[in-house]
């Protein structure tokens, strides 16, 4: 996502990603779940049902975090990206989760 597309090259502030997810149904007891932030433009938090994960530094690497035991039956992602100085290029590239063994 490139925003000085959509909103000019001045734009700075906070901005809030949420998604909602249920937890996964059918894992193997060996499995785990993982959040994974890829690059990031900007310095960020990450927070799962309103506890923080952690952070992630202004253009740093990939960050994960092992969620599975802080999974809920329903639950909610947020992403909070603050851009304090106005920028030519979007934030952040993929979030994911991710199941592995």
């Amino acid at each position: 996502m490139n925003w000085a597309d959509m909103l000019g090259c001045d734009v700075t502030g906070r901005a809030c990603f949420r998604r909602r997810f249920n937890r996964p149904t059918g894992m193997e007891s060996h499995e785990r779940v993982w959040v994974i932030v890829e690059r990031i433009g900007a310095g960020s938090r990450v927070v799962l049902n309103d506890r923080p994960l952690g952070g992630v530094g202004e253009g740093g690497a990939a960050a994960e975090f092992d969620i599975t035991g802080l999974l809920a039956d329903s639950n909610e992602l947020t992403l909070e990206v603050e851009v304090p100085q106005p920028r030519a290029s979007g934030p952040f590239g993929d979030v994911r989760l991710e199941i592995r063994g």
